[in-house]
């Protein structure tokens, strides 16, 4: 995980939450995807579910982080394992869900 760059990192807010989102476009057949995947998995998941992190601001103020991970490819054909990292709408980065 000490070489997990993804491409675009966008930090979203609303309310008095982060929602910090991974993007890394690729081609299914780039093999490092996986381990991108599987880093990402250890870091920030709990069974399968995105962890939310609390933080503290020094002027008081608290947030509830996020982070989602997109390996984004209109023509993914991903392992099942994988599938739910997978997308090909930009609609899917932006949601809340």
């Amino acid at each position: 995980y000490r070489k997990f760059f993804p491409d675009f990192i966008f930090w979203m807010c609303r309310e008095q939450k982060y929602r910090i989102v991974l993007v890394d476009p690729k081609g299914a057949e780039h093999t490092n995807a996986e381990h991108k995947i599987d880093g990402y998995k250890k870091l920030f998941e709990n069974a399968a579910a995105a962890r939310e992190f609390a933080y503290q601001a020094p002027h008081g103020k608290k947030w509830k982080v996020s982070l989602r991970l997109f390996m984004y490819n209109p023509q993914s054909n991903a392992p099942e394992k994988y599938s739910r990292y997978w997308t090909d709408s930009p609609a899917a980065v932006f949601c809340d869900k």
